[in-house]
């Protein structure tokens, strides 16, 4: 292994120019000895020139036909192939560049073959970045620790370890910080499946009603489209819902009043540039790249809103947020999801205007740590989560939705990217998961709301291409001990006998994880064993809602025919749980234990 490092420097006109070790100096740079460990230090650094940008350690590693990395990406991201992959896309104009990771999960990463787990010590969560590639030739792999600001206040520690991801997620466990739990005891820990549903409430509430009737378990609703613009636009504004404020009241009451815990959607990150009221603390709280441009995405497809990122600064953002969360809670409701804030605040801000350091900093976690702090105090009864894994605000929420890692290939993720269930071995117990994007039909949902001709003329029969993915992402969520859950199940769905055995595996598997909750929401992840099954391969359909007709794709994971975890409850049981996720009879072995499982089922060892 050998570790350099690189800065790049500003001039007072704008040019940036980048020092290594073997270039001209303009300044003084040295690795020091410090506490036992060893740190960059910058002197004598002439006064027209500023750090923008540090990269230390600079990590190269020797490759061999086996390297894979794990990073901190929802529930954590496997990458194997790092030498025989023809191209990586994640930088179309450089083959082999891997990916950039920005710690969003956890703040650890690692190396196998050959074996390095890396450390980030940053209880401040400041904005910082990894970037990994590859040498032309393939021989050689480097890990880049970026930090955007002119120092680095935290320390990376590298060490060797041994075994695959799960002994690098176990090394960390024992070295992260204890989070302080917001909530001793969580009525989510009764929710056996939770529905995504969208629109009105005649569309959302039967289907979870003859849900919870059928399984006999508790239901949970996350309702989204319920909200007065259509969806991925005119956001922070949600009030009043679009079936007005009478209805949607009933609808809430109607539902507590069948045991149903539901939150709503927001967005707590987005700001749609074509309302009205943009100019009363969008354009002043937007988030502007090191060219001074505004940064925004068109996520809707068929509106092309452009949805501008909050800074953590922006305190306009936040009023109006919190205000119209209030509204929504006057009608009775028991949860809020709030958007993105998980996922998407470790961004890097240059807005000139703005009161922090431009680039790197603590601003952007802790502006919204402010805003989760802001909505408990103001309404301390309203259940909050958030989008995706992460560590930075979980002390502040009470669940995470992780639909991305169980549906992954639906998405895009495909070899030699693989999600692995890190985040549910480092930190299951410490907040409530749930999530999965399993479609029974294989049809996503269509806002009422956008314009009709987006929607999909010519559906096909989505079950048959991929007669497994459904039973997969799914099953993945309650295997990696995540709560299931199930979108846009919708009433004629149900009686539909082409999708009964499906129906039959929802409810098979909100049994399932209602009767352990004491290993699948209290206990924690032990490590996998080696379990003997086959393999096939398993044809995934890359489609969610904004995928036009005609540009859906298909593509092939070979995958062991029985998923498996092993789990310990807080008594000491430990409990081996398989899913046959295929249509045939499949036998294991795993250690003393063998057998058949049955098509589509589930079956729980005690060892």
């Amino acid at each position: 292994m050998k570790c350099s490092w690189r800065i790049a420097v500003r001039n007072g006109n704008g040019a940036t120019t980048e020092i290594t070790p073997e270039s001209a100096p303009l300044f003084d740079v040295a690795i020091e000895e410090c506490g036992g460990g060893r740190r960059l230090v910058c002197r004598n650094v002439p006064p027209e020139l500023s750090i923008v940008r540090i990269v230390f350690p600079a990590i190269e590693l020797e490759m061999t036909d086996d390297t894979a990395v794990l990073l901190s990406e929802s529930q954590g991201l496997l990458v194997t192939g790092l030498v025989s992959t023809p191209e990586f896309t994640f930088r179309p104009d450089n083959p082999d560049y891997i990916y950039e990771t920005r710690f969003r999960s956890m703040k650890f990463a690692a190396v196998m073959n050959p074996h390095l787990y890396i450390g980030i010590n940053d209880s401040e969560c400041f904005s910082k970045s990894a970037d990994i590639y590859r040498s032309a030739d393939r021989k050689t792999l480097h890990f880049d620790i970026v930090s955007y600001s002119s120092e680095m206040p935290f320390s990376v520690e590298l060490k060797p370890f041994s075994g695959n991801w799960f002994d690098a997620a176990m090394l960390y466990k024992h070295n992260c910080r204890p989070l302080k739990k917001l909530r001793a005891s969580t009525p989510l820990r009764d929710i056996a499946m939770w529905l995504w549903n969208r629109d009105r409430a005649d569309n959302v509430i039967p289907p979870a009603e003859r849900l919870q009737a059928d399984s006999g378990v508790p239901v949970a609703l996350d309702w989204y489209w319920y909200h007065k613009n259509p969806y991925d636009t005119g956001y922070p504004d949600y009030y009043p819902p679009r079936e007005g404020v009478e209805k949607f009241t009933a609808a809430l009451a109607r539902l507590k009043r069948s045991g149903i815990f539901t939150q709503v959607y927001t967005n707590g990150f987005l700001w749609d540039t074509l309302n009205d009221d943009w100019s009363q603390g969008g354009s002043e709280g937007v988030i502007k790249d090191e060219n001074g441009e505004m940064v925004a995405t068109s996520f809707n497809v068929f509106m092309k809103h452009p949805m501008a990122y909050m800074c953590g600064c922006a305190e306009k953002f936040r009023a109006k947020l919190l205000e119209q969360i209030s509204l929504l809670a006057a009608c009775g409701l028991e949860g809020i999801y709030v958007d993105m804030i998980g996922c998407a605040t470790m961004q890097f801000c240059y807005n000139p205007d703005h009161p922090h350091a431009p680039g790197g900093g603590s601003y952007m976690a802790g502006g919204y740590r402010r805003l989760l702090r802001d909505l408990h105090a103001k309404l301390p009864s309203l259940l909050i989560s958030t989008e995706d894994c992460n560590e930075t605000y979980m002390d502040l929420v009470d669940s995470v939705i992780s639909v991305m890692s169980p549906s992954g290939e639906r998405y895009g993720v495909l070899p030699p990217f693989e999600f692995v269930p890190a985040f549910s071995a480092v930190h299951h117990g410490d907040c409530a998961m749930y999530g999965s994007s399993a479609h029974i039909d294989g049809v996503p949902p269509f806002d009422s709301l956008w314009p009709q001709e987006g929607k999909w003329k010519h559906e096909m029969d989505w079950n048959k291409i991929a007669p497994d993915q459904f039973f997969v992402e799914l099953g993945r969520s309650l295997i990696w001990g995540q709560q299931p859950m199930v979108a846009n199940l919708r009433q004629e769905h149900l009686d539909d006998p082409k999708l009964a055995d499906r129906y039959k595996f929802i409810c098979d598997t909100a049994k399932l994880y209602h009767a352990n909750r004491e290993w699948l929401f209290d206990g924690a992840m032990l490590r996998p064993p080696l379990l003997e099954c086959g393999k096939h391969d398993v044809t995934f359909i890359i489609r969610f809602i904004f995928t036009e007709e005609g540009s859906y794709r298909t593509v092939s994971r070979h995958m062991p025919v029985i998923l498996h975890s092993l789990w310990e409850s807080p008594n000491g049981e430990k409990a081996l749980f398989m899913l046959n996720y295929t249509s045939l009879p499949q036998k294991y072995k795993c250690g003393g234990i063998s057998g058949e499982i049955p098509p589509r089922s589930y079956v729980k060892k005690l060892i």
